[in-house]
C-alpha cells in the first residue's frame, strides 16, 4: 500500500522472526508467524514476543493468537463412491515411524484384540527415515513376538495422489501421539469421511459428541483395543453419520478456503 511493506509472514519459520521482527518494527512493518508445530523451544517462545499476531492451528484465541486449523485441501481429501472399504475391517497409521508416533501400543493392541478372536488388518503407512532404523526394528520385533504377522504390516510410503484412496478403504485411522499439536493426518483422513481415532486431547473440539467413540487414553492398548473393537461392532448408519458430521467439521474449520478467510480479515 503506497509502496511500502505493511506485513511480514512467516511460515513455520522462528528464527527470522527473531532476527528480522526488531528490524521490521522500527520500520512499521508488522510481523505474523505461523505455527503448527508442538515444540516450544526458546526460539519459538522469542518470536511470539516479538510478532505482531501468531497463527496456530490449535487452542484459545486471544488478542494476539489466531486459532486457523490445519488448511486440508478439501478437493484432493475427500471420499469417493468408487473405493470400497475392505472385506476384513482396516485399521491404519499415517506418518513416518518416530518414537513420538508410539506404533508400539498400536500393535499391542492389535494382539489384544487377536487374542479375543477378533479378525481384521492393520497397516502402517509409514517412511523410515535412517535415523529411525532402529525404533522399526524393534517394531518389527513386537509383530514378531506377538505372532501379528498376518495382521500387522508396513508398507511404506505411498504418493500424497493415492492417500485419499487409503483413507478411505480404512474403518478408522488410527493416531497415536500424546496431546499437542493437531496431526494433519488426522484431519485428512476426516475429510475423506473416515474416523480417526487419537489420544490427542486438542481433536476434542472437533469431535464434540462423537469424543467418545473415537478417543482412547494415550499409551493404552487396551484402551485403544477397546475403541477399535467398537467400530467393528457399529451399526451402518451410525458410521455414515458420523463420517458425514467430521467431513462438515474439517471443510468448515480446516480447509485452505477458512485459513483464507483468517488471512484476509487479518490483512482488513
Amino acid at each position: 500500500r503506497r509502496g511500502h511493506i505493511d506485513l511480514c509472514f512467516s511460515h513455520m519459520n522462528p528464527l527470522f522472526v527473531v532476527l528480522a521482527g526488531p528490524i521490521l518494527s522500527t520500520r512499521h512493518i508488522r510481523t505474523v508467524l505461523w505455527r503448527a508445530h508442538r515444540t516450544r523451544s526458546i526460539i519459538t517462545r522469542l518470536a511470539y514476543f516479538f510478532s505482531w499476531r501468531i497463527f496456530v492451528n490449535y487452542g484459545l484465541s486471544d488478542s494476539r493468537t489466531i486459532v486457523t486449523g490445519q488448511m486440508v485441501d478439501i478437493d484432493l481429501f475427500k471420499s469417493d463412491n468408487n473405493w470400497k472399504k475392505d472385506d476384513l475391517p482396516l485399521f491404519i497409521s499415517v506418518g513416518r515411524i518416530a518414537p513420538i508416533k508410539d506404533l508400539i501400543t498400536f500393535i499391542r493392541a492389535a494382539g489384544i484384540m487377536h487374542d479375543r478372536g477378533h479378525f481384521f488388518k492393520c497397516v502402517c503407512i509409514c517412511p523410515v527415515l535412517a535415523h529411525d532404523t532402529t525404533y522399526y526394528a524393534s517394531l518389527l520385533a513386537e509383530v514378531k513376538r506377538l505372532s501379528l504377522s498376518d495382521i500387522f504390516s508396513f508398507s511404506g510410503a505411498v504418493p500424497r495422489a493415492t492417500l485419499p484412496m487409503e483413507y478411505a478403504r480404512a474403518t478408522a485411522h488410527i493416531n497415536l501421539c500424546s496431546t499437542g499439536a493437531l496431526d494433519k493426518a488426522v484431519i485428512e483422513a476426516m475429510a475423506c469421511g473416515t474416523p480417526s481415532v487419537f489420544a490427542n486431547k486438542s481433536f476434542i473440539p472437533i469431535t464434540g459428541v462423537f469424543t467418545a467413540l473415537l478417543q482412547f487414553r494415550y499409551g493404552d492398548a487396551t484402551s485403544l483395543a477397546r475403541v477399535l473393537t467398537g467400530f467393528m461392532a457399529m451399526p451402518r448408519s451410525q458410521s455414515a453419520a458420523l463420517c458425514s458430521r467430521l467431513r462438515a467439521t474439517v471443510v468448515q474449520h480446516h480447509s485452505m478456503e477458512s485459513f483464507m478467510g483468517h488471512f484476509l480479515n487479518l490483512l482488513a
